[in-house]
């Protein structure tokens, strides 16, 4: 997987891939009902993207701490 070929590259790599990867498409004004739909970081650099239809939620996350590998589905309601 090309996430764990940047891990061992380096953080700075990896970081970059994931906001490149998540920055790629902005989240168009009908998928952001709830008027918080975006992509946030944290203060460790953690990052997530997601959409709100409906009351709905759904998006992406990247951890950036610990062993975690990859980007983890989010989905939820308000």
């Amino acid at each position: 997987m090309l996430v764990t070929v940047l891990i061992k590259l380096g953080s700075e790599y990896l970081f970059r891939y994931v906001i490149y990867r998540l920055l790629r498409y902005a989240v168009p004004d009908h998928q952001n009902e709830c008027g918080i739909a975006g992509v946030w970081r944290d203060q460790l650099q953690s990052v997530m993207k997601f959409t709100c239809v409906g009351g709905h939620i759904d998006g992406t996350y990247f951890t950036a701490v610990g062993k975690a590998d990859g980007f983890y589905e989010l989905s939820g309601n308000t």
